[in-house]
C-alpha cells in the first residue's frame, strides 16, 4: 500500500463513486420518463368535451334491453345538446326519444323548464329523473328477487 491509502479510504471512495453513479443513472431515467409523450396527450387531435356521467347512466338504464347501439344513439343525442334555446328543444327531444320512463314521470317538470338559465327548474327535472330511475331500479330489483323475507 505504497500510495498512502488505507483499505478503508479505498472502500469509502468506491462507495462514493457507486452512489454518485446510481444518482446520475436515476436522474437520467427520471429525465427520460418526464420527457416521454403521455398516452392521450395528443395536441393535434380534436378536443373532446367531457360527457356527463349521469347521462351515460340514464341512457344505459333505459336502453340496455335494446342493445349497445341504442345506448350509443341516446348518448350521441345528448352530446349534440348545447345550452341554447335550440339545445333545450333538442334535449327535450332526446328525453322523449330515449328516456321514455323519465319523460312520462317528469312531464310537468320538463314542460316547466324553458331555459338552461333557470337552475331551480333544471334541478327539479334532474331530481325527478333521479327519483324515477331509483324507483324503477328498486322495483326491478324487487321483481327479480326470490326472497320473501321482509326487513322490519
Amino acid at each position: 500500500m505504497g500510495s498512502g491509502k488505507t483499505p478503508f479510504t479505498t472502500i469509502t471512495s468506491s462507495i462514493r463513486n457507486f452512489l454518485t453513479m446510481k444518482l446520475l443513472v436515476l436522474l437520467l431515467v427520471a429525465g427520460l420518463a418526464t420527457a416521454m409523450p403521455r398516452k392521450g396527450n395528443r395536441p393535434n387531435g380534436p378536443k373532446q368535451e367531457k360527457e356527463d356521467p349521469s347521462t351515460i347512466i340514464r341512457c344505459m338504464a333505459e336502453n340496455w334491453q335494446n342493445g349497445e347501439s341504442q345506448i350509443k344513439a341516446c348518448r350521441d343525442c345528448f352530446k349534440a345538446v348545447d345550452e341554447t334555446d335550440e339545445g333545450l328543444t333538442k334535449a327535450k327531444e332526446c328525453v322523449s326519444q330515449f328516456l321514455k320512463m323519465e319523460n312520462e314521470a317528469c312531464a310537468t317538470e320538463i314542460a316547466a323548464l324553458e331555459s338552461f338559465e333557470d337552475e331551480e327548474k333544471g334541478m327539479a327535472v334532474i331530481e325527478c329523473f333521479d327519483a324515477t330511475l331509483e324507483k324503477a331500479n328498486n322495483e326491478r330489483c324487487l321483481k327479480e328477487s326470490s326472497s320473501t323475507d321482509v326487513a322490519g
